[in-house]
């Protein structure tokens, strides 16, 4: 009996001592994990997909095209979406603003530098809801001399004679340089109107490199 009772001592001493270890182990495991810091998921690990295709010549032209796109959109519009669609109708694309998505459509004569032009200009609508405040948008309309110009767009009223499509614009001109600039609310940009679209969107202008 005795014998007994000393082994049970033992055996939960020891079950005692691994207990605590393992308890500071799992805290010091919780500490370092605390302490890392947070890291950019890419596209290939993040768990949501960030981008899909509908059709393979989608997803062909769609890779392609996002190669030639230097902004950095996935860290800086981190729960947006870019879908790449068969074409319907005349639509070359639209931003969904308040699901946060940007479709692009595709058709067999399209190229990865015509649909890097349209993603450009999504983009640029993209940053405008996301990071622009009612004073920015402002201060773009004062640097475009164009202060009487509404920012949205009525009900069928072209994208190209608003505020919100210029600003756009300006932002597709920054990434995809020598594209026909096609807003009717001012000439096509000057360096210091691209140094303010940048601004706005968080960067310098010599920042990106297309």
């Amino acid at each position: 009996m005795l014998t007994r009772i000393r082994l049970t001592a033992i055996t939960l001493a020891i079950l005692a001592t691994v207990g605590a270890a393992a308890f500071v182990h799992m805290n010091n495991r919780r500490a370092e994990a605390a302490v890392q810091p947070p890291q950019t998921l890419s596209l290939a690990t993040r768990p949501t997909p960030l981008v899909t295709y509908e059709t393979p010549i989608a997803q062909q032209l769609g890779e392609e095209t996002l190669t030639l796109i230097g902004y950095d959109w996935v860290v800086h519009l981190p729960e947006w979406r870019i879908e790449f669609l068969p074409r319907e109708g005349s639509a070359a694309g639209y931003t969904w603003s308040h699901e946060q998505r940007i479709e692009i459509f595709v058709r067999e004569s399209s190229t990865p530098e015509s649909l890097a032009r349209v993603l450009a200009h999504e983009l640029g609508h993209a940053v405008d809801v996301s990071l622009n405040s009612p004073e920015e948008r402002q201060q773009w309309l004062l640097q475009r001399g164009a202060t009487e110009t509404p920012w949205w767009p009525s009900s069928g009223a072209p994208d190209f004679q608003t505020g919100a499509g210029d600003f756009a614009e300006t932002f597709a001109a920054w990434l995809v340089p020598d594209l026909e600039f096609r807003s009717i609310v001012g000439p096509p940009p000057t360096g210091d109107d691209i140094a303010l679209v940048a601004a706005l969107a968080g960067f310098s202008s010599g920042e990106l490199k297309p």
